[in-house]
């Protein structure tokens, strides 16, 4: 082969690539156009927002007044607070959120003293079904049922207080009824154990759990596991367990007052803060606490304590 000849063909090689890469660039020539266009577009959008919005509105934009963080709602419960190294715990329907994230002024120390709820619905603060537990297991003897059950928590709760259980039929001469928890098929421990005695029970009953189980997390796909015994006195067999259901409270108030509600979001203060602060005439918290209540009737009950 002569220099001449592989030029050639190097050349060749290089014009077949030139020409490849030039009918990429005309097929994609559009969509990086309008890529582009879009980009375009965005920044200016993005520049106009910069300029003509101040720092505390684009952070309400992107932590939501009642909704998200709740932003807006509690920049508003901070307003006028007597103790700056003071920020309340704040709660969500799903999921925890570190509030004081965006209000680089508060400390990273949370009291519990004061708790704020953002976007709560009714059912989020009141005893509700957790889960549907499933069966694994079951085996009736002389004078006793047994029956195995596994469920997962698929949100935190503050409390798991109650088993629903429907029978398949009415249990006669009120059986003695024994559950325990474990804390998952591949962890025996007992997180709890309860009986009941002396009980007049139907078709269903709602049998309480005490003590709850506090701060339950979300178990992705861990279950619980759930033993019930039914023993009747007589010596018949129960009645097989038909389903069990449990129940629970994302957000437990017991033990807090209200004070102060928008729309899904409140305020709550710990009753023995709210009274150890209304006793002392001269603390800064009594006037804080009367320019945000706005529930009529906490408002009466506390003005009755002023005068």
């Amino acid at each position: 082969m002569t220099p001449a000849a592989g030029s050639q063909k190097i050349d060749s090689k290089n014009l077949l690539i030139l020409a490849l890469l030039a009918a990429s660039a005309i097929a994609l020539a559009p969509q990086c156009l309008k890529n582009a266009a879009v980009l375009y577009h965005e920044a200016r959008n993005d520049i106009r927002t910069l300029t003509s919005t101040t720092r505390d509105q684009r952070i309400l934009e992107t932590y939501g007044d009642q909704t998200i963080m709740g932003y807006g709602y509690i920049r508003e419960r901070l307003k006028g607070i007597p103790k700056p190294q003071f920020f309340p715990e704040t709660r969500y329907p799903y999921y925890g959120m570190n509030a004081h994230v965006v209000f680089p002024n508060f400390p990273n120390v949370i009291d519990p003293r004061m708790l704020v709820g953002i976007n709560l619905r009714p059912d989020d603060i009141r005893t509700t079904v957790v889960a549907e537990a499933a069966p694994f297991s079951r085996q009736t003897t002389a004078g006793s049922h047994f029956s195995a059950w596994s469920f997962m928590t698929k949100w935190d709760y503050d409390l798991l207080n109650g088993l629903a259980v429907e029978f398949e039929s009415a249990p006669k001469n009120a059986p003695q009824i024994q559950a325990t928890l474990l804390h998952s098929p591949s962890d025996r421990r007992v997180e709890g154990q309860w009986r009941w005695e002396g009980m007049e029970i139907s078709e269903n009953i709602l049998l309480p759990l005490n003590p709850s189980i506090k701060n339950v997390h979300t178990r992705g796909s861990l279950p619980f596991v759930l033993f019930l015994e039914i023993k009747s006195k007589d010596g018949s067999a129960p009645p097989p367990v038909k389903t069990v259901r449990v129940m629970g409270v994302k957000v437990n108030l017991s033990g807090y007052t209200l004070i102060h509600q928008k729309g899904y979001c409140f305020m709550a203060l710990k009753n023995d803060f709210l009274r150890e602060e209304f006793a002392r005439p001269e603390s800064p918290w009594r006037i804080y606490i009367m320019k945000h209540v706005n529930i009529q009737k906490i408002r009466d009950e506390l003005q009755g304590r002023t005068s």
